[in-house]
């Protein structure tokens, strides 16, 4: 069963609330078998690179694209590289 997240309208499963975003990205790669090793290869680089030292100790529920975090993360990192900015929010997105 899915319920809506309070103000963004976004589903989120009940159960990844009390999880870490960390440890939710970990399962979430583990159980992507549908990506080509190379895919794969960059997502767990974006995600041990740029998303896990940010938003390791924040839970899932934390996580939305309005949130003060998200924001801040994304113009710090858009200041050293634009490129890879735009590919770890992608997954960022997808991972909400």
């Amino acid at each position: 069963m899915h319920v809506a997240r309070r103000f963004t309208g976004s589903w989120l499963d009940p159960r990844h609330g009390p999880q870490t975003s960390a440890e939710f990205m970990d399962k979430w790669l583990a159980e992507r078998h549908d990506l080509r090793p190379r895919k794969l290869e960059l997502y767990g680089s974006l995600i041990r690179r740029h998303l896990k030292p940010t938003f390791v100790a924040l839970t899932m529920t934390k996580l939305s694209a309005s949130s003060t975090a998200v924001r801040c993360w994304n113009a710090e990192l858009a200041r050293k590289n634009a490129a890879t900015t735009a590919k770890a929010y992608r997954l960022l997105h997808q991972l909400w």
